[in-house]
């Protein structure tokens, strides 16, 4: 197997990195080990060349950092570097303290600058113009705090040994690779529709069931059941871990119920509303319950997969994305802590939480 190099551009590391099977060095690294390999054209014809041409390139790249892999070949060295800076990317975007998503990085090409210029004339022939950065990678560096707190996440080290060993790694570590690179292709995308449907199926990819018996036939899990393991995962009253059980986590098995249970509530001036899980699944009669954002996920999914579009706004699709990046955070740590597990050993895991609190 050969190492296979690629420049991240604008982008800092401050200390060497690894991950799984990628290293991600500082810049300037690369040219240092460059200049010290030895000269082969005693025993390579035009051998010289080539290296002049391959230090010349270390001497363009040395103010960049670079992401290394190991692979048979080029194809496998890009695919395997793309998962890396994905994982990069989902990461980094809590760290991120404004305008989320216009911090974009990543290989050559995954980002290229543009922007969207415009001319106006109104009815009286006036004229004037204006310009948007649609697209485009962004300076960021990676400190040795950030770099040493991922060195300690279990997320981040269950993802890294599912990238070392793809043939052999769990079930549930190849579903946190799907889900990662359609949470990396939504953020990157500049399409609202492509966005959505990106997110959408980053969750399903993530948390929904495993089907009894695998046939052509076999349904799309209903959102409800997907709402109810994002909701016990990410419901920061901690509903079924550490705090009681809600109606959410005990679960409800139709659009129908759930109806019923917020009319009921509103009835008796209850609060009803979890935010965690109607962000995610929401019946359209209960459509506005949550403010932010002005639909669910799946409603909005549903809007673009049988309509073309959607009534998501560009706020609507940040937020979609917070979530989703939320629920994968979450989700990570449950596999971490359950390598072995399926998503069947979740339900389970909900339903004997909302037993406990079941009179």
């Amino acid at each position: 197997m050969s190492r296979f190099v690629f420049r991240l551009p604008q982008v800092t590391f401050e200390r060497e990195w690894v991950l799984g099977p990628a290293t991600f060095r500082p810049a300037g690294a690369l040219l240092t080990e460059v200049n010290a390999l030895p000269d082969f054209t005693a025993k390579v014809k035009n051998y010289g060349l080539m290296l002049d041409r391959v230090r010349g390139m270390a001497q363009d790249w040395s103010g960049d950092a670079t992401v290394e892999v190991e692979a048979d070949d080029d194809a496998g060295a890009v695919e395997l570097a793309s998962q890396a800076v994905a994982i990069l990317r989902l990461f980094m975007r809590p760290e991120v303290e404004v305008n989320v998503g216009l911090h974009k990085i990543g290989l050559v090409g995954d980002a290229t600058l543009a922007v969207r210029e415009m001319i106006a004339i109104d009815q009286s022939g006036r004229v004037g113009f204006g310009g948007r950065r649609v697209d485009g990678p962004v300076p960021f560096t990676f400190t040795q705090a950030v770099l040493d707190k991922w060195d300690t996440d279990p997320g981040v080290q269950f993802l890294a040994t599912q990238l070392s060993s793809p043939k052999t790694g769990s079930h549930l570590g190849s579903r946190a690779l799907t889900a990662v690179a359609m949470l990396d292709i939504g953020f990157m995308a500049t399409k609202p529709t492509v966005k959505v449907l990106s997110y959408a199926v980053a969750i399903e990819a993530l948390l929904s069931r495993e089907p009894q018996a695998s046939t052509k036939d076999q349904r799309t899990e209903s959102p409800l059941r997907i709402a109810r393991r994002v909701a016990y995962l990410t419901c920061q009253r901690r509903c079924g871990r550490s705090a009681p059980s809600c109606a959410y986590i005990e679960g409800f098995p139709t659009e129908k119920a759930l109806n019923e249970f917020a009319r009921q509530s509103i009835q008796k001036g209850e609060e009803w509303r979890c935010s965690a899980f109607l962000r995610i699944a929401c019946p359209p009669e209960l459509s506005g319950a949550v403010v932010t954002p002005s639909l669910s996920l799946f409603s909005a999914r549903h809007q673009v997969a049988h309509d073309g579009t959607t009534t998501a706004t560009e706020r609507d699709i940040k937020w979609f994305n917070h979530f989703a990046d939320e629920a994968t955070f979450a989700a990570l740590e449950w596999f971490a802590a359950h390598p072995a597990a399926s998503i069947a050993d979740l339900d389970d895991e909900i339903h004997t939480a909302a037993s406990r609190s079941t009179p």
